[in-house]
């Protein structure tokens, strides 16, 4: 919409930041929950239901986090950062375990 990119234009530069960082966590997270889905498509499965609980959770403090000053809020959005990294190779992890041989091994 126009009028709210004309706003959004006229809004302070750490406001602008952070909206551009909220998206990129949020589209992280919505990835990530994908991709949890596609491996572990049964959340009853339990390998799958800590790492389906901590996108919820993670999900759940990007909403809190938007509530924040800006201080506390680039502090809590490191940490999900770092949470979401963590998610993310448990994921890959997940598809290929280290006891799998590598192709190049003949």
């Amino acid at each position: 919409d126009e009028r709210v990119r004309a706003q959004l234009g006229k809004a302070p530069t750490a406001a602008r930041d952070w909206a551009s960082a909220n998206r990129g966590i949020e589209r992280r997270l919505a990835a990530v929950q994908r991709n949890a889905d596609m491996v572990f498509p049964s959340r009853s499965d339990p390998r799958g239901a800590g790492v389906h609980r901590a996108i919820d959770d993670l999900s759940q403090a990007n909403e809190i986090s938007a509530t924040m000053p800006l201080a506390e809020r680039r502090r809590a959005q490191v940490r999900i950062k770092t949470e979401l990294a963590r998610i993310e190779l448990v994921l890959v992890d997940a598809v290929l375990p280290s006891d799998r041989p590598s192709l190049g091994s003949g």
